[in-house]
C-alpha cells in the first residue's frame, strides 16, 4: 500500500460542477468515478503536482506522470488553500511505501530549523500527509527532522512526550512544540536472524506494546519497518508516532482513526464485522500480525487475511496453513490471531506464554551490539 500526500495549486475547473465532487476544498478535489473509484483530479493547467516515492532506507524517486490517480479511499486532512490531501492506494505488496509532495513553505521551515540547531540536511525522505521528513547530520550522527502535518502535529508531539515520560522511547527523541518539529536520531532496525533473536525480540515487543496499552494508548501502525533499537539503552520501540492513538479516542472513533493510521493490507476481522468493543483484543491481533511477519524471512503477512471477508471458518482454515509454514514458533500466534476476539487472549493471559527471561534479553542486546 502506498500512502500519498498531495499538493495541488490552482483552482477548480469551471467546467466541473461542484456537486460532481464528493469532497472539494481549497485547490484540489476528489472525484468518485463509478468505474475507477476514487480519483484525485488535476483540474487545470495552473495546478502544480509534485510527488516522490521514498522509503526510510532508500533514495526518493520522482513520480513523473500523475495527472490523475485512482485510490481505494481518501481522507481530507485539511481544507485550507495550501492543504495537504491524504489518500491511499493498494498495490498488493506487503509493505508500504510513502509518496510525498514537497511543500516549499514547510521545506523552508525545516531548512531554517536545521540552520538554527546546527543540522546539515542530507536529503528529503518526503513530505505530505504525515508531514515533511528530512535526513540530516550533526557531529557525525544522523537524525530525521520531521515537521508533522498541520492539525496532527501537536497530537504527535504529545504522544512522543507521553511515551518518553513512561520511559518507553529514548529521551534523545526531541520535540519542539513551538516550532512543531520532531528530531529523531537514526536508530538501528531489527536484524533478521530467526531463532533466539526472534524469541527475544517478540518478548520485548510484547512488553513494549503491553506498556503502551497500560498508559492509555493503542498502536495502529505495526510493521517490521517501524521496529527500532536503542542498543545503548536496551530499548525496543516502534517509530512513526503518527500511528499511535489515545485509547479513549479510539473507542469513540475507531473507523476514522484506522482510516488515517493503519495500513490497508493489515486487515482485521473487526473491520469486517464493524465491532471494536474489545479494543485490547484488537491491539493483540495487530501485534500478532507484526510478530508473524518477524517470524518470516520475507516479512510476509498471513494469506488468511485475503479471505477474511469469507468469514471465520475459511479464515481459520488458511490461518492454520500459514502457521504451519512457520514451523516451531516461540510465540503463541494462534492465541493472538483468532478470528473471534473472544477466542484471543488478552495481554495478561499472554504474559505467561511469552518468555521474559532476562538471560534471553541480555543475549539479544549483546548480539545487537556486535
Amino acid at each position: 500500500m502506498f500512502n500519498y500526500g498531495l499538493k495541488l495549486r490552482g483552482y477548480l475547473d469551471s467546467g466541473k460542477a461542484l456537486s460532481d465532487f464528493i469532497s472539494s476544498q481549497g485547490n484540489f478535489a476528489l472525484y468518485y468515478d463509478n468505474e475507477k473509484g476514487w480519483m484525485v483530479i488535476r483540474l487545470a493547467s495552473g495546478l502544480e503536482l509534485r510527488l516522490q516515492e521514498a522509503y526510510w532506507s532508500s533514495e526518493p524517486k520522482p513520480i513523473q506522470v500523475a495527472s490523475s490517480l485512482t485510490t481505494s479511499r481518501a481522507v481530507v486532512i485539511s481544507g485550507s488553500a495550501d492543504a495537504v490531501l491524504r489518500f491511499e492506494i493498494t498495490t498488493g505488496t506487503p509493505t508500504r511505501g510513502q509518496i510525498f509532495a514537497a511543500d516549499e513553505m514547510i521545506e523552508d521551515k525545516i531548512r531554517s530549523f536545521a540552520q538554527i540547531y546546527g543540522y546539515r540536511l542530507l536529503r528529503p525522505v518526503g513530505s505530505g500527509a504525515e508531514g515533511c521528513l528530512y535526513l540530516a547530520e550533526r557531529n557525525g550522527s544522523r537524525f530525521y527532522l520531521k515537521s508533522p502535518d498541520g492539525q496532527l502535529a501537536m497530537e504527535e508531539i504529545q504522544i512522543i512526550e507521553k511515551l518518553k515520560q513512561a520511559d518507553l522511547v529514548p529521551s534523545q527523541i526531541k520535540t519542539y512544540p513551538e516550532d512543531r518539529m520532531v528530531v529523531l536520531p537514526e536508530y538501528q532496525p531489527l536484524p533478521f536472524d530467526g531463532g533466539s533473536i526472534y524469541a527475544a525480540a517478540s518478548s520485548l515487543l510484547f512488553a513494549y506494546l503491553k506498556h503502551v496499552w497500560e498508559i492509555g494508548y493503542i498502536c495502529l501502525d505495526l510493521t517490521p519497518d517501524h521496529v527500532r533499537l536503542a542498543v545503548d539503552q536496551k530499548k525496543i520501540f516502534l517509530i512513526d508516532f503518527s500511528g499511535y492513538a489515545e485509547l479513549n479516542r479510539f473507542r469513540k472513533q475507531p473507523m476514522e482513526l484506522l482510516a488515517d493510521r493503519k495500513k490497508i493490507e493489515y486487515r482485521t476481522p473487526e473491520e469486517y464485522v464493524k465491532d471494536f468493543r474489545d479494543a485490547e483484543k484488537f491491539q493483540v491481533f495487530l501485534m500478532g500480525l507484526l510478530l508473524y511477519q518477524l517470524a518470516r524471512s520475507d516479512r510476509g503477512l498471513p494469506y488468511a487475511l485475503k479471505v477474511l471477508e469469507n468469514g471465520a471458518q475459511e479464515y481459520e482454515k488458511y490461518l492454520d496453513e500459514d502457521l504451519k509454514q512457520l514451523g516451531e514458533c516461540s510465540v503463541p500466534l494462534r492465541d493472538m490471531l483468532a478470528y473471534d476476539p473472544a477466542q484471543r487472549k488478552n495481554f495478561a493471559q499472554l504474559q505467561s506464554s511469552i518468555s521474559s527471561d532476562p538471560l534471553l534479553w541480555d543475549t539479544f542486546w549483546k548480539r545487537a551490539q556486535s
